[in-house]
């Protein structure tokens, strides 16, 4: 997958460029996994322990992200997808109000490039490149009541 753009951001004189980035790894939640089945609860006085498999080996840039939410409040934890699993402790979970909420896992890859207008001021460029991850009942996102 790739992005290009036809010309310096702000700058239509000055050049484009482009950045190159794979698929992530394609992520499953093995059985005996947080969220492997759709909870309808989550006690927040439990850590979110994590396993996973990866139907190819995972590139060094190939992350796991654990997105919970409650409320006005979200929690983003990222785990190198080659560990093949990780844990989001409870003392994090507590930082969630109790009551209705959402969970989200994927794997991601990202890629930046920093570029440079011809005044000298420097750009970032990057993307992301998602996929949910998979459980045995379909994917790994929905509603969750915290406790």
């Amino acid at each position: 997958m790739g992005v290009q753009w036809a010309h310096f951001p702000g700058a239509p004189s000055q050049p484009g460029g482009s950045i190159q980035l794979g698929s992530p790894a394609y992520v499953a939640l093995v059985a005996s996994s947080a969220f492997a089945s759709s909870p309808s609860t989550w006690s927040r006085a439990q850590d979110v322990t994590l396993a996973w498999t990866a139907d190819s080996p995972p590139s060094d840039i190939d992350q796991v992200l654990v997105d919970l939410s409650s409320g006005s409040t979200q929690i983003s934890c990222a785990f190198g997808a080659s560990a093949s699993g990780g844990t989001v402790p409870m003392s994090v979970l507590q930082y969630l109000g109790a009551g209705p909420g959402n969970y989200d896992l994927h794997s991601k890859q990202y890629a930046s490039q920093i570029v440079v207008a011809a005044d000298g001021t420097p750009w970032e460029i990057g993307f992301n490149v998602d996929a949910h991850v998979r459980t045995s009942a379909g994917l790994a996102f929905g509603s969750v009541t915290f406790e």
